[in-house]
């Protein structure tokens, strides 16, 4: 049902043949509603992309269900304005991104424990809308990676168990402050904190929380002239762990003397690309020896 542009609302009644549904570029749709028939529903798709759609919404009362299993979901390129729908819908993709979510609050998503959808959550697609605060909690299970880039965030509190990959960056007006940026994701592993507003790399330490970090990427911050020397020692709390680390652009001027990197077994690559100010003395000898170092 595509290109239909006299439809503005859609009820659909869902039985458990249906695999697909596609309601993409109905561009006077706002609303669309799914009625379950049936208890063993397996919807393998769904796409409400590039449309007007506001909100989404499913039935369940004729049904025994709480929940709803989508494999791929597509709402991007249209008109959300909330998320509550997260609390009954699981999926392996659900993108959102080009919509207009603007504060998002969730304050407890849970699902019992041992459906095997949730652990193949793969992606949370919030990119590029146009949100100013988020906070999600999940009791249990988490998407594997949380896509919140090119959105105006001021605050940020994420909640969950199984998230590895988080995408913050182009966020001009988020900082590292307790207040701000609250996130307890004990897995993750890649983070990329590129142009948001850090004026001093010291704000690390709001994410030694954050144990398992492999993968940090800090570029385009622009460090306030005060903090402009590297203190090497807030990196420390992930030596077990880091791979690699970039730091390119970030008006770089100086590296503190007592920079030590023998405890960083897997580390694999620095960047300094950028920083144009960088003094190149003697404070780079330890970063020399870590080059010339093989790992073990």
């Amino acid at each position: 049902m595509q290109n239909i542009n006299k439809i503005d609302y859609i009820n659909l009644n869902v039985y458990d043949r249906l695999k697909s549904i596609d309601f993409s570029y109905n561009m006077n749709l706002k609303y669309v509603s799914l009625h379950l028939m049936s208890d063993y529903t397996y919807l393998q798709r769904l796409i409400v992309s590039h449309t007007t759609v506001e909100d989404f919404s499913v039935n369940f009362n004729n049904t025994i269900q709480t929940f709803l299993h989508i494999d791929i979901i597509d709402m991007s390129h249209s008109r959300l304005e909330t998320l509550h729908f997260l609390k009954y819908l699981t999926f392996y993709v659900l993108d959102v991104s080009y919509n207009r979510l603007k504060i998002i609050d969730i304050n407890q998503i849970y699902f019992r424990h041992g459906i095997y959808e949730l652990t193949s959550m793969n992606l949370l697609n919030l990119s590029s809308n146009e949100m100013e605060f988020i906070k999600i909690n999940w009791n249990n299970e988490s998407p594997h990676t949380i896509d919140l880039s090119q959105n105006k965030l001021k605050s940020i509190e994420l909640h969950g168990q199984s998230t590895y990959t988080l995408l913050l960056n182009e966020n001009l007006n988020l900082s590292l402050t307790p207040i701000t940026f609250n996130i307890d994701l004990p897995l993750l592993q890649y983070l990329d904190l590129n142009s948001i507003h850090i004026d001093s790399l010291e704000n690390l330490i709001y994410l030694h929380n954050l144990s398992n970090i492999h993968t940090l990427l800090l570029n385009n911050n622009h460090l306030n002239k005060k903090y402009r020397t590297l203190n090497w020692h807030i990196f420390y709390p992930w030596h077990r762990t880091l791979t690699h680390l970039s730091l390119q652009n970030i008006s770089l001027e100086k590296i503190d003397s007592g920079a030590y990197l023998n405890d960083y077994y897997h580390l694999l690559t620095i960047n300094f690309y950028s920083n144009n100010h960088l003094i190149c003395d003697c404070t780079l000898q330890p970063f020399i020896n870590w080059l010339k170092t093989p790992p073990p």
